[in-house]
């Protein structure tokens, strides 16, 4: 954020005699000099930590001079130092008011709508702080994070490029950059930005952190495992840290010294929220691999109830929303579409509950030579947010309800643009969203050739594991509960039965117990449904390189095993919320 102490240059000076009125040594002049006074003294009491008594110097400069804009957009940064963008937003729009074509306020009303998650509007500000001063390399950096949370990546990668363009050693940007072309599936060139924002600021946590986390995704898991290690050297305070490592492997007896540190971390007094959160799940999984599941399920239970409190979801809405999937699809809907959307046979979707082996059936079919695996997209939520507006709005079976045959096609055609971005040769290319799974309707009617892959688990095992994974974003909101996870997947178990009944044969079932215990058959089987000729390397799934970006970026390095069958078992009547609401 920046801030301002009294106008000096040719522009603000114009601003300045217009604020003003009358002759050297009148009122008005002088209550304009006594104003920037108590600006600059706020500006000095701001960086020393004292917001309280900054704010009454800026709140008597505006009572001095109400039209003096700086007063208002340092008031601004003030609010926002202290964590109350709401009231920062307020001050950033009176300077802007007063003076619309400063560039500054503009970023800095950007900034206090992103913290506020209102993503759309900060990416306003900052366009229009960049339209102000294309020079303004933070209003580029800003701008591409927002898109980037839009899932505009391509857009946002080239905004931390002009970010760059303008501060060519700015270590920030390089990292955002990278993290960007991580979302992309583009992990060379991730690890090359990366790697030069490490060369800027080689202690830097963040920048360590994403360095793991590149070389995890990649499965180079003991380099990742000693990039985590090196950070907690430094910085033993660094709970993703702890967190990343407890997850690059199994923990051993041998690691006792590591969760004893991890544990110590979480319980002090002053760890934040979110780090306590994350060093919760990080414990869970710890004490889960050391089969102390008592202690593991208190953890998993603890950060669960954290992240609770953090995410929107309400059982009842959902519920409303599949009755009404199911009521729209029906076979009679689908009948009045006989030819809608386009004959494009590129699309595998891989769906499923999330946590249900999603990530080994791409892994598998990945291993094809005729498939690229493109992880989980949101080309599909946006294809279909874009036309009939988000999943979540009712509008959205409004939209639907009215549709014609082009909207399918469109939605079709977009979503086939963005796909083929992922490879221009591959004669298949997957899309591993699990929750895709609610738009299989639309799916049939947008792309009617493309193969839907539904990745089916024992409730309880995928239940269980969905309640001791932490997900990034909020695209699982269901997820930290136990009564909520089982309400869930009966609202999913109950579409899918509805999917097979009016559309028979378009999805393909992979029960992940059968394909585990018996790997040669279901992948035969997967194989001929998607019009692909038998391959050896799917059944050597772990010996393919590619980025994997899931929760299971680990576990897919592994053979296909059975060591989680029936684990459930072991965290016995803890379950019992769970098993009641599955029933």
């Amino acid at each position: 954020m920046a801030e301002r102490k009294r106008a000096r240059k040719t522009k603000q000076g114009k601003t300045r005699q217009a604020q003003r009125s009358g002759t050297a040594g009148s009122p008005a002049r002088n209550a304009l000099r006594d104003a920037e006074t108590q600006n600059d003294l706020g500006v000095g009491l701001k960086r020393l930590g004292r917001y309280a008594e900054a704010i009454s110097c800026f709140l008597k400069a505006l009572e001095l001079a109400p039209g003096y804009g700086n007063a208002h957009n340092n008031l601004g940064t003030t609010f926002l130092a202290m964590g109350m963008a709401d009231a920062a937003a307020g001050s950033f729009r009176q300077a802007i008011a007063l003076t619309p074509s400063d560039a500054v306020s503009h970023f800095n009303l950007g900034l206090a709508l992103k913290i506020q998650n209102r993503v759309a509007e900060a990416a306003a500000s900052f366009r229009e702080a960049i339209s102000l001063n294309p020079g303004l390399a933070p209003a580029h950096n800003m701008l591409g994070l927002c898109l980037r949370d839009l899932h505009q990546r391509e857009a946002a990668v080239e905004c931390f490029r002009k970010a760059l363009a303008i501060d060519p050693s700015w270590a920030k940007a390089m990292n955002n950059l990278s993290l960007c072309l991580r979302d992309l599936q583009k992990p060379e060139e991730a690890m090359a930005y990366c790697l030069k924002a490490l060369a800027l600021d080689p202690d830097s946590p963040e920048f360590l952190n994403n360095h793991g986390t590149l070389l995890q995704e990649m499965g180079r898991l003991e380099e990742a495992e000693a990039v985590y290690r090196k950070i907690i050297s430094s910085h033993p305070d660094e709970a993703s840290a702890h967190y990343h490592l407890s997850g690059v492997r199994k923990v051993t007896e041998d690691d006792r010294g590591d969760v004893k540190a991890m544990q110590a971390l979480y319980e002090r007094p002053d760890i934040d929220e979110d780090n306590r959160t994350i060093l919760a799940f990080g414990l869970g999984k710890a004490f889960d691999d050391l089969k102390e599941y008592g202690r593991a399920f208190d953890f998993y239970f603890a950060g669960n109830a954290l992240k609770r409190k953090q995410v929107a979801f309400d059982i009842a809405e959902e519920t409303a929303r599949y009755d009404a999937l199911k009521t729209l699809f029906s076979a009679d809907f689908f009948a009045r579409f006989p030819e809608a959307g386009v004959a494009d046979r590129t699309p595998i979707f891989v769906l499923g509950m999330p946590r249900s082996g999603t990530s080994l059936v791409e892994q598998i079919l990945a291993s094809h030579p005729e498939v690229q695996g493109a992880g989980e997209l949101f080309h599909l939520s946006d294809a279909v947010t874009d036309r009939f507006g988000r999943f979540e709005s009712p509008a959205f079976f409004e939209a639907l309800a009215q549709a014609v045959p082009g909207d399918f096609r469109q939605t079709g055609e977009r979503y086939v643009s963005q796909l083929r971005r992922h490879s221009a040769e591959a004669r298949f290319i997957t899309d591993k969203m699990p929750l895709n799974f609610r738009y299989i309707g639309l799916i049939r009617l947008a792309l009617p050739n493309a193969k839907v892959i539904h990745c089916r688990r024992d409730p309880m095992a995928t239940c269980l594991s969905l309640f001791k994974t932490l997900f990034h974003g909020n695209g699982n909101n269901f997820a930290y509960g136990l009564a909520e996870i089982g309400g869930f997947h009966k609202l999913y178990q109950d579409w899918m039965a509805h999917c097979h009944a009016v559309l028979p044969g378009f999805v393909h079932d992979v029960r992940y117990e059968d394909l585990v215990t018996g790997p040669e058959p279901q992948v035969r089987a997967l194989l001929d449904h998607c019009g692909l000729e038998w391959n050896g390397a799917c059944l050597r799934p772990h010996e393919t390189k590619r980025q994997v970006r899931t929760a299971s970026s680990a576990q897919v390095r592994a053979p296909i095993h059975t060591g989680s069958l029936a684990l459930w078992e072991k965290y016995g009547d803890r379950l019992a919320p769970l098993k009641q609401a599955l029933g």
